[in-house]
């Protein structure tokens, strides 16, 4: 870890451009960088990820321990200037690796030690994206010809239905055709039926004449006998 990033674990803050920070400071400091304008956050970033990172590896406990014991701690984290959480916490991890049962922790790394493994973390993801994208190629080309055939077949129904407009259009002047017949012989019909009505008027009216005229010189010969 560099000088200028050391980190107080019990405290919650990193050591950052002579100043200490907390995450909320981090955040704040950045955001307010941001607003104004000002990008050159890459040190506050990184620092903000190295203090999430040391805070959330370790949990916090409650520990009782002898009176005794925590006076001499206390007597060796006072000439060492550190707190005694820190030399406790110190002790107890030196003793359970001496033990066997635990790991050492993994020393801290760079920032640049960091940016190479994001490197190659991101060259590998680029790997798996390019493998990726030669998989989608080929689903890709297998819709294409999944879109072709939908394709053909829409087409082919639209030319049945197209058929069957044209099939309609025609039957419907057709039918068209048909009434206007039927209205011009219904016309004439009818003009013939009038005048059928009309003659049969007159004949009825003929022989009602002719029975009167018969009748009048019947009524005169009478007179004249």
């Amino acid at each position: 870890m560099p000088v200028d990033m050391e980190i107080d674990l019990d405290e919650g803050k990193i050591f950052l451009a002579e100043k200490w920070y907390n995450v909320t400071e981090l955040k704040g400091t950045i955001k307010k960088k941001i607003d104004g304008d000002d990008f050159d956050v890459a040190n506050f970033s990184k620092a903000l990820k190295m203090l999430k990172n040391e805070i959330e590896s370790y949990k916090v406990i409650t520990l009782k321990v002898p009176n005794n014991l925590l006076d001499a701690y206390s007597n060796i984290a006072k000439e060492a200037g550190i707190k005694v959480e820190s030399c406790l916490r110190g002790a107890l991890v030196d003793n359970l690796e001496e033990k066997g049962l635990t790991k050492k922790s993994p020393a801290p790394q760079e920032p640049e030690a960091e940016e190479e493994e994001e490197e190659e973390e991101e060259e590998e993801e680029e790997k798996e994206e390019a493998e990726a994208g030669s998989f989608e190629f080929e689903v890709e080309e297998e819709e294409e010809e999944e879109g072709r055939r939908r394709g053909r077949r829409r087409g082919r129904r639209g030319r049945r239905r197209g058929r069957r407009g044209r099939r309609g259009r025609r039957r419907g002047r057709r039918g068209r055709r048909r009434g206007r017949r039927g209205r011009r012989r219904g016309r004439r019909r009818g003009r013939r039926g009038r005048r059928g009505r009309g003659r049969r008027r007159g004949r009825r009216r003929g022989r009602r004449g002719r029975r009167r005229g018969r009748g009048r010189i019947s009524e005169k010969a009478k007179e004249t006998d």
